[in-house]
C-alpha cells in the first residue's frame, strides 16, 4: 500500500510537497477498520508527511478533492 500511494503522489506529500521518504506516510482516507473492501485500493490513500498524517488521523484537518 505504501509503495503504491507514494508512487501515485510522486513521492511527495499531497499537502506540503515534502519529498523525504522517511517522513512520508501512506494514509488511508477511509480507515482500515471501517472498510475491509477499501483497504488496498489506491484511490483510498493519500500521501502525507508524518505531522499532517497525525492531524488527519485525529480529524484535526479535512481534505476535499483539491487537498
Amino acid at each position: 500500500f505504501r509503495e503504491m500511494i507514494l508512487s501515485s503522489y510522486g513521492g511527495r506529500c499531497a499537502l506540503t510537497g515534502v519529498d523525504a521518504p522517511q517522513l512520508l506516510v501512506a494514509s488511508p482516507i477511509i480507515g482500515w477498520a471501517e472498510s475491509k473492501k477499501l483497504r488496498l485500493r489506491p484511490d483510498n490513500g493519500i500521501c502525507l508527511n508524518a505531522l499532517h498524517d497525525k492531524a488527519f488521523d485525529r480529524h484535526l484537518i479535512p481534505f476535499d478533492q483539491n487537498y
